[in-house]
């Protein structure tokens, strides 16, 4: 299997909001599942909490959290570009360029993450670095899109329709074996060719067996549609994760 890596870089952000399908500028959103999360941490921790974002893009969700100073926001992403406008928005944030595929960050850094299309690269990768990075007791706000979905079938055939190649292949975690459908996005005619391979989970069932097998403890699962104005174009299983407290303590 030849994985092609994304190469956001190539995306201007006119492209970026033209063609990437995500939910992370949506204010309900951020008012169901991030703000809420905040909440809940600063509740638990005091402020200001420390909040990972993880594979940060342009910076759509991050724009929630500029005003709030219960936050200390930290970006990371794979795309110099990205990182680079993202220093310019939002000069009192701190960012860096990190490949979350072969590196780790610092073990129990931040009381919380959040994670927008995030997980079609690396999902058992990606999962794994949130829980390495989180504090007991932290949270972590995760999405992921799957093939079982109907809401999902529309857009799963105009990807292919534009030159995506499907594959079923299935990611070995720690012994175990995951279903996923491999998009490979290289032979698309459009600038979304730069998006490289994406993995979508078979159900619902087989990412909360990934998130139980990385340690996570499932907090609240909501499914969430993603619309272009006018119509649903895909939907989104979104979870509020925490990594479990050792003894009772923090």
């Amino acid at each position: 299997m030849k994985v092609y890596r994304p190469n956001f870089d190539a995306f201007s952000r006119e492209d970026y909001a033209n063609h990437i399908i995500s939910p992370a500028k949506n204010p309900e959103y951020f008012n169901r599942f991030h703000g809420p999360m905040v909440d809940a941490l600063v509740n638990r921790f005091g402020s200001p909490v420390k909040i990972l974002s993880l594979a940060c893009g342009y910076g759509d969700e991050l724009a929630f959290f500029e005003k709030d100073r219960r936050v200390k926001l930290t970006g990371l992403d794979i795309s110099n570009e990205m990182i680079a406008k993202n220093r310019e928005r939002f000069p009192g944030m701190e960012f860096a360029v990190v490949d979350v595929a072969v590196e780790k960050p610092k073990k129990g850094a931040f009381e919380g993450l959040v994670a927008v299309n995030a997980t079609p690269y690396c999902p058992d990768k990606m999962c794994g670095y949130a829980f390495r990075a989180l504090r007991r007791g932290g949270r972590a706000a995760m999405n992921f899109y799957t093939v079982s979905n109907e809401k999902n079938t529309c857009i799963l055939s105009e990807i292919q329709k534009l030159g995506a190649v499907m594959r079923r292949i299935s990611l070995r975690v720690r012994g175990k074996e995951f279903p996923m459908l491999e998009v490979d996005n290289s032979g698309r005619k459009t600038i979304t060719k730069e998006v490289g391979t994406q993995l979508w989970f078979a159900t619902q069932k087989n990412i909360e067996d990934l998130l139980s097998l990385i340690g996570f403890k499932i907090v609240l699962h909501q499914s969430f549609d993603v619309d272009d104005g006018s119509k649903i174009v895909a939907s989104t299983e979104t979870y509020i994760l925490e990594k479990p407290r050792l003894w009772g303590v923090f």
